[in-house]
This record gives C-alpha cells, sequence and structure tokens, in this order.
C-alpha cells in the first residue's frame, strides 16, 4: 500500500493507450525505425527509502544512556523527484542502449525503537544524487502509436548530501557512491511532433548504503544496523 499512489499515478498516465491504438495516421514513422542516436530528458517523481537489515545486539545510543537493542525502519518512505537527460542509442530493430545524467532529490526518515517499540530518535537523510544511468531496452513490435517495452540497467549515483548533520540529529553519514540496479516497464507513445514515454521501474541499491563515519558519542545509532540500502520505485515521463 506504501506505493499504490503511484501505481495508479502510471495507470492514469496510461490512459490514452486505447486512443493510440485506434489512431489510424501513424505518428514518427522515420524517428521509430530509421533513427539510430535520439536525445530528450526525463521528468519523474519517486518513493525513497532503506532496506534495512538490524544488529540486534545491545548498544549505546548516546553518552550518558542505559544499553539497549534498538531497531530502525523506515515507517514512511520519503518523496522525490529527478530531472535527466537522454541518449538513445538504437542496436537493432528492438534494441536500445540508454544512458544520459541528470540529478536526483529526495529524503528518508529512519527512526529507532527501543525494545518496548517506543521511538527513540529519527534521522531524516536528505540526499542529492548526481546520476549516470545505463540500461539495455527491449521494445515490443508497435501498435499504431503505440509501443510497450521492458528495460533493465544500472545508475550510478553519487550522494551530494552524505554528510553527519548534529544539528538535524544525523549521526552517521551515508556512502557517497552508490551503484543502483534497476528494472521497469513503460509505454511509448508517438505524437504528432514529440515522443512520450511513461515508465515504472524499481531501483534498488547494491552496497551498503550507511558509512562508518559517526559522530562522536553516537556510535550506538550506526551499531545498531548491520546493513541498509537505498530503494526506490520511480514513475518517470521521458520525452524525446
Amino acid at each position: 500500500m506504501k506505493h499504490f499512489g503511484y501505481i495508479l499515478l502510471f495507470l492514469l498516465a496510461a490512459i490514452p493507450v486505447r486512443a493510440q491504438i485506434q489512431t489510424k495516421e501513424l505518428h514518427l514513422l522515420y524517428y521509430d525505425y530509421q533513427k539510430t542516436w535520439r536525445f530528450g530528458m526525463t521528468l519523474g517523481l519517486h518513493t525513497f527509502d532503506f532496506a534495512v537489515k538490524n544488529s540486534l545486539k545491545e548498544v549505546y545510543p548516546s553518552p550518558n544512556t542505559p544499553p539497549t537493542i534498538l531497531r530502525a525502519d523506515v515507517t514512511s518512505p520519503g518523496l522525490g523527484f529527478n530531472i535527466d537527460v537522454i541518449v538513445d542509442y538504437k542496436m537493432k530493430r528492438n534494441w536500445h542502449l540508454r544512458s544520459g545524467g541528470g540529478i536526483c532529490f529526495g529524503s528518508r526518515n529512519l527512526s529507532f525503537f527501543n525494545d518496548e517499540g517506543q521511538l527513540v530518535h529519527t534521522m531524516p537523510f536528505d540526499s542529492y544524487y548526481v546520476e549516470v544511468p545505463l540500461a539495455l531496452k527491449y521494445e515490443a513490435n508497435r501498435h499504431s502509436n503505440l509501443r510497450p517495452y521492458v528495460m533493465a540497467g544500472i545508475n550510478c549515483r553519487y550522494n551530494l548530501g552524505s554528510r553527519i548533520n548534529e544539528v538535524k540529529g544525523v549521526y552517521f553519514g551515508l556512502n557517497p557512491f552508490e551503484p543502483f540496479y534497476e528494472a521497469g516497464f513503460g509505454f511509448d507513445f508517438f505524437y504528432y511532433y514529440f515522443k512520450l514515454s511513461v515508465e515504472l521501474k524499481y531501483s534498488g541499491g547494491i552496497i551498503n548504503a550507511a558509512s562508518s563515519n559517526v559522530a562522536e558519542g553516537y556510535q550506538g545509532y550506526r551499531d545498531a544496523i548491520s546493513r541498509m540500502n537505498s530503494r526506490m520505485i520511480l514513475l518517470s515521463f521521458h520525452f524525446e
């Protein structure tokens, strides 16, 4: 249910499917079948959280506090947006190699609970990624002005907001470089002057996002976490 809103948005964005199939005039035939290099831009929305594996060992959360077992979790995923440029290379009729680059903004609140289930502390992680994706896209056969597709690839992101911020209560940092694997599906809509693609995909962090940089006296919060990986669900609108 956390991501129901994005799935609903995707379905609403795909409403033009029936109209595009019924359209008799075919748009952008040269662009679709013969153009090798394509360029464009992406506007996207996403939900953002962590997959957390807790160590379940006794820790000292902060100075002058008794030891306890802390459990960390993202109780409500954060919202964010991304803006990217698109560089698309058509390798064969149905196969494309896509890359580009852009920026991705998001936030996540990581909450820590004690053994009794009481909230101990919440850390607001604000992330500002520079991202460079590389994906392989397979397109199905075109139906009038509609073409469904699937994609998979990697996305190398560098987090400019990964530092400790004791004023905001962020007591350990994040690893700035995070590679992600990605997979999803979408629809290409061919209009008279441009192509619009509506895409839904999952992006999962490959490495442990929690770094070893910890504010003095707050090592317990970092020790409470064995591993945590970033993950995102993205709804993207590609314009070419």
